[in-house]
């Protein structure tokens, strides 16, 4: 910040005071007055960065009478960040031409996003030399004048601009808030570009980034450029909820990653289910603030391929292109589902556990939200919807077997002959019979070991042992306190 005051100090000098007469006192007062102002700024725009981590690339930026700069492009490479941006300034070190507005300045970021830093601008000034100059979005106004301030926000002053190859085409922002909620780690190019065949000049000092991240749940990986997330896992915990898991949906909301390919990730439930979201999906094709949903009922797998948007759909089945995947400890060890219908039917209650492994180097990312699951239990007990032979029937044949339908689909092992009994009436003997259950017709078979007795009352009982596919109980009249059993009568031929 010092060497920056100093630069803009022999500026000022230069450009108001002529060695060879002297200062003049309104001159110095001016001189004074600019570099306090300068200094002033200066700590502003540091307090305001504080947060901030700053990449530089210190190679000098030739720039010719006319056409592209030396090198074309100039590079920082951004590693180490997490977290979405949210605030991005850019700084030109010692500048110097002698018609300013003829430098065309083009930032692209790592995600191929353009911003136009100057163009045509600062048409009032001379030959200038050593300027240092702050793009910020948060400074006073634009390029103006003879651009003798330090910061600006970016400015072009007419469109119709052109970068040649290799820069990418338009359109292009002439906001650095363009860049909000992008991910920072990557190439971020200057492009520089002399649009009129007069003199030349250059960035002697290289030039700068100034980044600010937002918070992140994830950070993808925790270290390096692979191996597992922090946290690891990241969990969640569930209480209070009554009733078995009939259906479940993940969602991660706020995924950024530069190769998603990369990303391996493990729900494991509270009684030790395993599922695979995702692992060696969606490609190369980098994601920025993505939402996933996975669903068993989606319309298709996670997709793969390279260089395109593959994975922009928000509802995605669990998808592995690749078995023999594994999770870095404490991550349970195989193997794994990919259907998150291996939850149905246990406890919704306890901690959820997500591992997010990067198995691949070169490639990072985050998540900014913590996954959060959509469960869907059910509390509602089964009844008996309709019985063989019907509650008072007579004449009934002596080689008649007994049937009860459900209303939803019931547990198998929990129709036997303990849930399922016949009794002659007045008596508490059961009657020997077999029982077995249709899971097609949800519907319950009693045969009994032997032909009925002739002119005869039976009474036929399903107690509230027989249960649900969600492990609820019979219950034929949840109007009354308590679980109520199914008692039904009827009576033999003589």
């Amino acid at each position: 910040m010092i060497e920056t005051v100093f630069a803009r100090t022999r500026l000022v000098g230069r450009v108001v005071g002529d060695p060879r007469r002297g200062w003049r006192l309104p001159e110095m007062r001016r001189l004074i007055l600019a570099t306090v102002l300068c200094l002033l700024a200066s700590l502003a725009v540091a307090a305001s960065a504080s947060a901030a981590t700053s990449f530089t690339n210190i190679s000098p930026i030739t720039i010719p009478n006319s056409g592209n700069a030396s090198p074309y492009p100039s590079e920082i490479n951004v590693g180490g960040l997490t977290g979405p941006i949210t605030d991005i300034s850019v700084t030109l070190h010692r500048f110097g031409h002698k018609f300013p507005s003829e430098v065309d300045i083009l930032l692209i970021s790592p995600g191929g996003k353009g911003v136009i830093l100057m163009s045509d601008a600062c048409s009032n000034a001379g030959n200038i030399e050593d300027f240092t100059w702050t793009f910020s979005q948060s400074a006073p106004g634009p390029m103006s004048g003879d651009c003798s301030a330090f910061t600006y926000r970016p400015t072009n002053v007419s469109d119709g601009d052109f970068w040649p190859a290799p820069a990418p085409g338009g359109p292009y922002s002439t906001s650095l808030d363009a860049f909000d909620n992008e991910a920072a780690n990557g190439s971020w190019r200057l492009f520089v570009v002399d649009d009129t065949g007069d003199d030349g000049g250059d960035i002697e000092g290289g030039w700068s980034l100034s980044i600010d991240t937002g918070p992140v749940d994830v950070a993808i990986p925790g270290t390096g450029t692979s191996g597992p997330a922090s946290f690891y896992p990241a969990t969640r915990t569930v209480s209070g909820q009554e009733g078995l898991i009939s259906d479940l949906d993940v969602t991660i909301d706020g995924i950024w990653h530069q190769n998603p390919d990369d990303l391996d990730l493990l729900l494991v439930g509270p009684q030790g289910q395993k599922v695979i979201l995702m692992s060696d999906a969606c490609g190369s094709f980098g994601v920025n603030s993505f939402g996933w949903v996975w669903d068993d009922e989606a319309p298709s797998p996670m997709p793969d391929g390279d260089g395109t948007n593959v994975c922009s759909a928000r509802f995605q089945r669990p998808t592995d292109y690749e078995s023999g995947d594994s999770w870095p400890t404490p991550a349970p060890p195989g193997p794994y589902s990919t259907s998150l219908s291996v939850f149905d039917r246990t406890s919704p209650n306890g901690t959820w556990s997500l591992f997010v492994n990067d198995d691949s180097s070169g490639n990072t990312g985050f998540f900014t939200n913590r996954f959060s699951l959509e469960i869907t239990t059910d509390t509602t007990p089964p009844t008996v919807v309709s019985v063989s032979p019907a509650n008072d029937a007579r004449g009934v044949r002596r080689i008649t077997n007994v049937t009860a339908t459900f209303s939803e689909a019931m547990m198998p092992g929990s129709i036997n002959r303990n849930t399922f009994e016949l009794f002659k009436a007045g008596s508490t003997t059961r009657i020997g019979a077999t029982v077995s259950y249709d899971g097609m017709g949800g519907r319950a078979l009693l045969n009994p070991n032997s032909n009925l007795k002739p002119g005869t009352r039976y009474k036929a009982v399903v107690t509230t042992g027989a249960q649900d596919l969600s492990g609820n109980g019979l219950d034929q009249n949840p109007g009354a306190a308590g679980s109520q059993q199914k008692v039904w009568s009827f009576t033999t031929r003589n």
